[in-house]
């Protein structure tokens, strides 16, 4: 099946009606990628001492699943029919991640930015 096929009988349908199509037909999921920012020394640190599951084997949570990606923390949030699905399954694997992680360090979701030692570098990651 094509992804047109499926959508051709979306057009013309009313709000509810559409509501009820796409929670029949999609499902909505995500896996994000976290940093962890040690908040004495401001800087990021590596998730491996302390996030459980890998790409080959994620460590399954209540909602999804938690991995290390490079030195990151990824989240595997379940496939979602609803919205409130969603956001329930996002809530539990975070509250697992969160209690993984120390509580001298953050979870912080940040765009990709060089990490190196130089003084811009700090300069961004003092800001915080």
């Amino acid at each position: 099946m094509k992804i047109g096929d499926v959508l051709a009988p979306y057009e013309g349908l009313t709000r509810k009606a559409k509501t009820d199509y796409l929670v029949e037909h999609f499902r909505v999921g995500g896996d994000p990628e976290f940093f962890l920012f040690d908040k004495k020394t401001k800087e990021l640190v590596s998730a491996h001492p302390y996030v459980k599951g890998t790409k080959k084997d994620p460590h399954t949570v209540p909602g999804g699943a938690t991995q290390l990606d490079g030195i990151s923390l990824e989240i595997n949030i379940n496939a979602s029919r609803t919205f409130d699905e969603f956001l329930t399954n996002l809530d539990s694997v975070m509250t697992h991640a969160r209690a993984m992680i120390p509580s001298e360090l953050d979870i912080v979701p940040l765009p990709a930015v060089n990490i190196g030692t130089s003084d811009k570098s700090r300069k961004f990651f003092e800001s915080l």
